[in-house]
């Protein structure tokens, strides 16, 4: 989709040097950003257990088998 977006001159020059260091286009370069920032504010919206200990959701129950199989693997 083509679309016009204002950046500040620091963000503009930021933009243009990541993109001529990775080869692609500002367009590329921004929308990795935007992306990569919607998924890691996802991943940031956790909640505590009652111990307080961070929670993330990864779309399954974690269980002490899966656990035991990674340790396993390494």
């Amino acid at each position: 989709m083509r679309t016009t977006i204002n950046l500040s001159p620091e963000a503009y020059h930021i933009a243009r040097a990541v993109a001529r260091d990775r080869n692609q286009t500002m367009s590329e370069v921004i929308n990795d950003f935007v992306t990569a920032v919607h998924q890691t504010s996802l991943v940031e919206e956790k909640t505590l257990s009652a111990a307080g200990f961070p929670l993330l959701s990864i779309g399954r129950r974690v269980t002490s088998e899966d656990v035991r199989q990674m340790i396993d693997d390494d």
